[in-house]
């Protein structure tokens, strides 16, 4: 009986508790993680065991900024999906195939993980910004807006290639992420996912659900 109502609390925390919910969620994901963590290591990747290192402490930092800007869930989801997409993308295999190394016609994984990527962070650029504007009382053009978010996301896809850089010049990761055109080509798609977020932001931020799930 003892059981029975501790799994009937766990289920209702879970169900009504936010809080409760981003802190099972971020459970799970750092468990993946490590999980994918230690297959790249079994599997000598040491490209992705770099790149599983450095995303671990950026879920407990996206952890600890839903909680200070009281960011969505949805939005925070999103993003551990994001991070679970990539670390699986290095490692686990379909019919053979490295995740990453699959493409759906002229589209590769690694094209949707960075168009993805980026749309989840204009959204959070988004919720930080109206967060510091809903403080202000500050109002902005909305063409000033849109350029002011693509740029911030935008930015933040140069940073992740700047932390490919990293695993090129000292892990040999070159063959795993690509050359110079792959690099161009991420930074591209990165633009696009900006752009079709911006887009995104300014046609629905003022409806009940965007604010309800986004804002």
């Amino acid at each position: 009986m003892k059981i029975k109502n501790t799994n009937a609390g766990f289920f209702h925390r879970l169900k009504h508790d936010e809080e409760f919910q981003i802190k099972a969620f971020s459970f799970l994901i750092i468990k993946s993680l490590v999980i994918f963590l230690i297959t790249a290591i079994i599997i000598g990747n040491k490209e992705f065991v770099y790149y599983d290192l450095v995303i671990l402490p950026l879920v407990l930092f996206v952890f600890f900024v839903h909680r200070r800007i009281q960011m969505h869930m949805l939005v925070t989801s999103l993003l551990y999906v994001i991070f679970i997409m990539h670390a699986a993308g290095g490692v686990m295999h379909i019919a053979g195939t490295r995740l990453y190394d699959i493409t759906f016609g002229i589209i590769k994984f690694d094209n949707i993980v960075h168009f993805l990527g980026s749309f989840v962070t204009l959204l959070i650029v988004y919720g930080l910004f109206t967060h510091y504007v809903n403080r202000k009382g500050k109002r902005f053009n909305e063409f000033y807006l849109f350029i002011l978010l693509v740029l911030c996301s935008a930015g933040v896809g140069t940073l992740i290639e700047m932390v490919e850089l990293i695993g090129v010049v000292f892990f040999d990761a070159s063959e795993g992420v690509g050359n110079y055109m792959n690099n161009a080509i991420d930074l591209f798609v990165n633009l696009l996912g900006a752009i079709a977020a911006g887009i995104f932001v300014l046609r629905y931020r003022r409806r009940k659900l965007f604010k309800k799930l986004i804002d």
